[in-house]
């Protein structure tokens, strides 16, 4: 019998690793609709087979963002509608204060995406 394998991805890291990628050479900007379930199934061995790939993420605030972020994650789900889930983190207002003139502007920070990777099914292993 195979071992199953599931896989937790940080959809922020997943994609700034992309992002600073591109920057240094411009073809890697095809791997932002890269098929998320395809490329992680590359990583087993023959006595595997894969179960999930559970992505973790927040929605980007400007609009344009959200909308490209959601056709990718879309996409990801037709491609692969029983092994692709999307676990959605939230933004949380952080106050930053200039050191020199005491000015504090609020600012939106993803929280939960970590912390619901660090957690996720994890509970059991307490019992």
């Amino acid at each position: 019998m195979n071992e199953r394998v599931t896989f937790y991805v940080d959809g922020f890291n997943f994609y700034y690793g992309l992002r600073t990628k591109k920057h240094i050479d411009r073809n890697w900007q095809k791997a932002y609709w890269i098929d998320i379930v395809k490329l992680f199934g590359q990583f087993l061995s023959p006595s595997q087979t894969l179960e999930k790939v559970v992505y973790f993420t927040a929605s980007p605030l400007n609009p344009e963002k959200s909308n490209r972020q959601g056709a990718f994650l879309n996409a990801n789900k037709l491609l692969n509608p029983d092994k692709f889930e999307v676990v959605r983190g939230k933004y949380l207002q952080k106050i930053v204060v200039c050191p020199a003139c005491k000015f504090a502007i609020s600012r939106p920070e993803e929280k939960k995406t970590d912390v619901n990777v660090a957690i996720r099914d994890f509970y059991c292993l307490i019992c």
